[in-house]
């Protein structure tokens, strides 16, 4: 479910689409900067099923029915995603690490990346310049609203709720947030795979985040339901927007201005290397987010890094199939050299026994001899 965010819903898009995602289910909830002519026109190239619902936010509802559509479709696995969010999987091929899930459900970490300070536009390249977070989250998921709100630290420093990849099924629906599923039995926690969050992505997003926070405020809900856009909303009523910026943006010396007291950070390149090869496509480009840029193009290193990750992903992969390849062929080795595949080969050209294992296998005279030709001409045939 998404609203107002023409700066990076393609980027987002593109990356899922392109990292082996079968489909992609949204609903628009009434956005007016474009966002909805992004996602059009990727339908278009892609299958993106989407809709428009301008009316209230109910995103456990929405999830859900969007997930139900999904499992008809022929879904196996649902992956929820909001539009600052790259699923990202240490192997780099998310459907072969699912394959190897035996659960119902996997709780994945959420890893919170932070903008550079002068970054005030919104564009889909401000992603790039996204390269830095904590090193580890302060306090844990309980006490995070707390830290934040009482000044002890930035809300992208404190532990971030985790999300669910689960099986697709009629029993399933989705929490607030999607941070919470019901209808399914057996969870396990994931190792090497996290989704990537980029919540404060230009100063330009804050009047999206703190309109967010007073539609919740109307809303009949538990207060602690969205408390982060509410966090905003009061920021903004009171003037203190730019002082919560600064404590959220990194500058300089790698550091945090959170109220007065300097907050260190590290490098995390990861962010950007998802969205490096799609932020200049012109499926994702929107005419009034091109006026000021203010984050740069991938450098040369950059783009080496990006390609070299893409090689590396291609070489693993190379590797995998070839090693099913070699066992497939042992196989057919052992079987084609046993006692009962040299007893068949023998016997299959014999007429009455031929027939009999036609008979048997349900094979047309065209398909036997086919088989019967290449069984003479190749031992592992």
């Amino acid at each position: 479910m998404v609203r107002n965010a023409a700066d990076v819903i393609g980027v987002n898009l593109l990356h899922h689409l392109h990292t082996g995602f079968d489909a992609i289910y949204i609903v628009d909830n009434g956005s007016q900067d474009g966002t909805d002519a992004v996602i059009e026109r990727i339908a278009g190239e892609h299958p993106v099923k989407w809709s428009r619902d301008d009316g209230p936010f109910q995103q456990d509802v929405t999830l859900t029915e969007l997930a139900q559509q999904a499992l008809a479709g022929g879904a196996d696995w649902i992956v929820p995603i909001d539009a600052d969010e790259f699923w990202w999987c240490e192997s780099g091929d998310l459907r072969t690490e699912l394959a190897r899930i035996t659960a119902d459900a996997l709780e994945c970490e959420v890893v919170q990346f932070i903008q550079r300070r002068d970054v005030t536009k919104r564009h889909p390249r401000s992603l790039l310049t996204m390269t830095r977070r904590v090193e580890r989250p302060i306090g844990d998921r309980e006490s995070a609203r707390f830290m934040v709100e009482s000044g002890q630290a930035s809300f992208v420093e404190v532990c971030f709720p985790t999300k669910w990849i689960v099986r697709a099924s009629k029993a399933l629906s989705f929490g607030r947030g999607s941070h919470e599923v019901r209808g399914v039995a057996r969870r396990e926690s994931a190792t090497g795979i996290q989704c990537l969050h980029a919540p404060l992505r230009a100063r330009g997003v804050l009047p999206s985040r703190s309109e967010h926070g007073d539609r919740l405020n109307a809303l009949d809900i538990d207060r602690g339901v969205g408390w982060q856009a509410r966090h905003w909303s009061r920021l903004s009523r009171e003037g203190k927007i730019d002082v919560e910026w600064a404590a959220n943006t990194y500058v300089g010396n790698d550091t945090l201005d959170v109220y007065g007291t300097e907050h260190t950070v590290i490098v995390d390149e990861r962010l950007a290397r998802a969205a490096g090869p799609w932020v200049d496509h012109p499926l994702v480009m929107i005419g009034e987010l091109d006026a000021d840029v203010v984050a740069s193009p991938p450098t040369n290193d950059a783009k080496t890094a990006m390609l070299r990750e893409q090689l590396e992903v291609a070489w693993k992969r190379w590797e995998r199939d070839r090693e099913s390849i070699r066992d497939l062929t042992a196989a057919v080795d052992r079987i084609s050299s046993s006692i009962a595949g040299r007893i068949y080969r023998a016997s299959s050209r014999l007429p009455l026994l031929r027939r009999l294992i036609r008979k048997a296998t349900g094979l047309g005279e065209t398909d036997w001899k086919r088989r019967a030709t290449s069984s003479e001409s190749s031992e592992d045939a």
